[in-house]
């Protein structure tokens, strides 16, 4: 940034009355159009650095020119020019960073349909270099006819010294006045023209700088700049807008019903989104409050039954453990006791892992732990369990086993050990009168040689 350190505030000049591009402003004289919102970009689009603009008027491009090679300014904008013409004028021309249509005005009696033929005159001002770059790119074998300035331009498509004359579309609005005044229409040639800064050869640096800055600067602000300068503040009639620009009315009306029409389509869609989306929300809801009803009843239900299962090896060691207590002296009895106490606490600890288990609980389903089992040794634990609190209930508690081949099964221990217990447990006579519970455990004669039966019968009497 050395450049910007020796020569201070970067001087800009341009034309004084070229909106929406630029102009001054008739009662401050400042700086108005996009140039000006550039340049407010500009000054702080480079991180740690800040850029000073001084902005210039001239009456013409080529005023504007000759004092940027006298040295009175720095650059100069807008400016369309070959790499020839800028050499010839010693300047170069940084990236451009605005792209216009241009349009021409005809007489309305021509009803040319094309503007690409070579015998056509076309009013230039003098030096307007832009305009000339513009024809030698796209139409090099067209007349010209040079104008002291944009009116006489104009007057002289109206006289018919020329055929044409070319402006900007962003100028349609500007140059209204003269195409009423002189009875012209417009139609678009069908080709861009682009603008740029125009820099001295000999300010490199400074080249690079505006080239860095023009990049920098977002095209869809400059863009958005153009179109709020375009309209300026003067009440016209529909009438008048529609008879000079049927086309555009045209598009624009089918361009909002599209536009209306998707916007329809994007609401309606989004309302059936949200209403999936509710549906499904409140399916899920359901689901959640009828797996959460499941869960809790499925609680009840196994709490209920298992406070049953936990009562009985309990009421076990409570009456083991008071004959423990009365025998104290008679160490194999107490022994016998400590046994039989170790059979119901291991019973009672399998329940207990269960209820902590809530997983089964809350789906209300169960997994069986199948091992072998020595069925002599399940029956006398099953005894050992229930005997102490049957004899506390007058109950007499008979258990056998009746051909039973095979005393080794596979099976889940714990659900055994649970429905033997409940069924051996109930005591559905009064309890004052004595009563006696009869638990078999039965292989049927009828099985085949890979596989044998158990069956369990419980019957209950009184005496």
């Amino acid at each position: 940034m050395n450049w910007l350190k020796t020569h201070g505030p970067i001087r800009v000049g341009y034309i004084e009355d070229y909106l929406p591009f630029c102009a001054s402003d008739p009662e401050t004289g400042e700086l108005t159009g996009a140039l000006r919102s550039f340049l407010d970009l500009a000054a702080h689009s480079v991180s740690k650095a800040e850029f000073n603009f001084t902005a210039i008027p001239y009456p013409t491009i080529k005023d504007a020119l000759n004092a940027l090679q006298n040295g009175e300014t720095d650059c100069v904008f807008p400016i369309n020019l070959s790499i020839y013409d800028g050499e010839m004028l010693n300047i170069s021309v940084t990236t451009p960073f605005i792209d216009t249509e241009v349009y021409a005005a005809i007489r309305k009696s021509d009803h040319l349909t094309s503007f690409a033929d070579s015998d056509l005159t076309v009013a230039v001002s003098e030096g307007n270099y832009s305009v000339n770059t513009f024809l030698n790119d796209y139409f090099p074998d067209m007349n010209i006819l040079y104008c002291p300035n944009e009116a006489d331009s104009f007057r002289a498509v109206s006289e018919g010294s020329a055929d044409g004359t070319l402006f900007s579309n962003y100028r349609l609005t500007q140059t209204e006045k003269y195409r009423k005044q002189y009875k012209l229409t417009s139609m678009p040639t069908g080709k861009t023209m682009s603008f740029s800064f125009a820099i001295r050869h000999t300010d490199g640096e400074l080249y690079h700088i505006m080239n860095k800055v023009s990049w920098l600067v977002s095209g869809a602000s400059v863009d958005s700049a153009i179109l709020s300068y375009s309209w300026p503040d003067e009440k016209f009639s529909l009438l008048e807008f529609l008879g000079e620009n049927p086309l555009y009315v045209i598009l624009s009306i089918f361009t909002v019903a599209f536009i209306i029409i998707l916007f329809m389509i994007h609401r309606s869609n989004r309302m059936k989104r949200e209403l999936e989306e509710r549906i499904r929300l409140q399916e899920a809801l359901d689901t959640a409050l009828s797996e959460a009803e499941s869960a809790n009843k499925a609680k009840s239900v196994f709490l209920s039954n298992m406070s049953h299962d936990i009562r009985t090896p309990m009421n076990a060691i409570m009456g083991f453990t008071d004959l423990a207590e009365s025998h104290i002296d008679n160490k194999e009895q107490v022994r016998d006791y400590l046994d039989k106490i170790s059979v119901s606490s291991h019973h009672l600890l399998s329940l207990i892992n269960d209820v902590l288990d809530m997983s089964l609980i809350e789906s209300g389903k169960m997994t069986l732990n199948e091992t072998e089992v020595h069925l002599p040794e399940l029956i006398h634990e099953l005894r050992v369990i229930i005997n102490s609190s049957a004899s506390a209930k007058q109950i007499k508690l008979l258990i056998d086993m009746q051909n039973v081949m095979n005393e080794y099964i596979v099976i889940d221990k714990l659900r055994l050990n649970q429905v033997l217990l409940k069924g051996t447990s109930k005591n559905p006579f009064e309890r004052k009168r004595t009563a006696c519970t009869n638990c078999f455990v039965k292989s049927p004669h009828l099985a085949s040689a890979s596989f044998r039966s158990l069956s369990l019968h419980l019957a209950q009497s009184s005496h």
